[in-house]
């Protein structure tokens, strides 16, 4: 067993407390324009409404409280449908969606309270391809994990499961359609998190993708008029092991806290699990299979004993933004090496945080073409990078650059925006 310090359930609880909320992938035309964030109880909540093109920032009281589980989809005009916790759904008016009851079941479900579970990217929220009033939930849950050979006690996601909500039900407030609640679409020990999807090159159906636990294997799920195919494995890049079962000085990437993001053109894949690589890899959207997998090591200099976090794209697709706690980097991913093109576009100003040091954590691509950046910990400011689209200092990072009506956490603001592009597939 490794000598490093394990996060065990309760540090896991404690760390993830303040690294909350994973709003999910969720296509443009106006289907990602609403992103409810969230606390803890007894602290008003925030919405961001990107509906009129730039963003506007509104605190709400809200039941459903959203701490690092979020998954959410608006309608085609950008009102917000429904939302998840990962505990429990909420329909447009915030009550428990129709048949919702026992969404979910599972040990962290029961454990965690109030917040909804805190796992990252651990659900998305997807339109179904081949009914426009129905859409697709993806989540998972924690059970109680014993790994005997190392001898310790955790917990982790034993299936990709899902639901279907037909927003027509329950007069227009969505219900869950009977016989399609929690139904399992893999069944094996997976990676916390790390949900994401992209369209098919065909612009109609929908790519999931997880991450098999303890391994270098990726699932990838279609999501068709047909309804949800078996899934397909595929073994490329590093394994990422728990956190015990590393050894000290071993360079490799461990399943704590993590993010990975599409290219708004779905032709590019990131990743980052916590330690100071960043992954990157192209996708085929035909094939829904990865590619060129290739990797980009932090420099002892810049990581300061913190690990990276946070990573997003720009809306052109050609810069990848990636992050520590104190720096912020940008790679020109159109270049061969990408990792020639890193560029430090942003370093963490403590003195903007005293007498609390928040430091960075996860980013997303907007609506509005920005990317926002949460702060890890509890704060009443984001950070922002206004130019993403452009090189170096030009893209225009600002610390603290939103400022917020009430403090939040350090939510995965994660919702992707795809350029919905059909390509043909041979």
């Amino acid at each position: 067993m490794s000598s490093l310090i394990r996060p065990n359930l309760i540090t896991k609880i404690i760390l993830c407390s303040f690294i909350i909320f994973s709003v999910n992938n969720v296509p443009a035309q106006n289907r990602a324009n609403i992103w409810e964030i969230g606390y803890q109880p007894y602290v008003p909540n925030v919405y961001f409404d990107f509906n009129h093109g730039s963003i506007e920032v509104n605190s709400i009281d809200r039941k459903l409280l959203v701490e690092l589980t979020n998954a959410s989809i608006c309608d085609t005009t950008g009102n917000i449908l429904f939302y998840t916790n990962g505990q429990w759904i909420a329909n447009s008016i915030g009550d428990s969606i129709a048949n919702g009851k026992k969404f979910n079941p599972g040990y962290l479900t029961d454990f965690y309270t109030s917040g909804g579970l805190l796992i990252s990217q651990a659900a998305i929220a997807i339109s179904d391809p081949g009914n426009s009033n129905r859409y697709y939930l993806f989540y998972e849950k924690g059970e109680k994990f014993e790994n005997i050979e190392f001898g310790y006690t955790d917990y982790q996601p034993f299936h990709l499961s899902y639901s279907l909500i037909d927003i027509t039900k329950d007069n227009g407030l969505g219900a869950i359609v009977n016989g399609y609640k929690n139904v399992y679409a893999i069944e094996d020990t997976l990676m916390l998190g790390m949900i994401t999807a992209c369209k098919h090159a065909n612009g109609r159906d929908w790519w999931i993708v997880v991450r098999r636990y303890d391994s270098d294997e990726f699932y990838t799920v279609l999501v068709s008029p047909s309804g949800v195919s078996a899934p397909q494995m595929q073994k490329i890049g590093p394994v990422i092991k728990p956190f015990d079962e590393i050894t000290p000085g071993e360079v490799v990437d461990v399943d704590v806290n993590d993010e990975a993001q599409f290219s708004p053109d779905g032709n590019h894949y990131a990743f980052i699990v916590s330690t100071f690589l960043v992954h990157l890899l192209d996708f085929d959207r035909c094939n829904g299979l990865f590619t060129n997998y290739r990797y980009d090591s932090i420099p002892l200099a810049d990581r300061g004993g913190n690990a990276t976090i946070g990573c997003a794209f720009s809306s052109n697709s050609k810069f990848l933004y990636a992050d520590s706690y104190r720096r912020l980097y940008q790679y020109d991913i159109t270049q061969k090496d990408f990792t020639v093109t890193r560029s430090t576009v942003g370093i963490y100003d403590d003195k903007l945080d005293k007498p609390v040091t928040i430091y960075f954590a996860f980013q997303q691509l907007a609506p509005d073409n920005k990317i926002y950046m949460t702060p890890f910990g509890g704060s009443n400011f984001y950070d922002v990078i206004n130019n993403p689209n452009l090189p170096d200092s030009a893209c225009n990072f600002d610390q603290h650059g939103l400022a917020l009506p009430t403090y939040t956490s350090s939510s995965n603001l994660f919702k992707r925006l795809l350029s919905h592009q059909s390509q043909s597939c041979s």
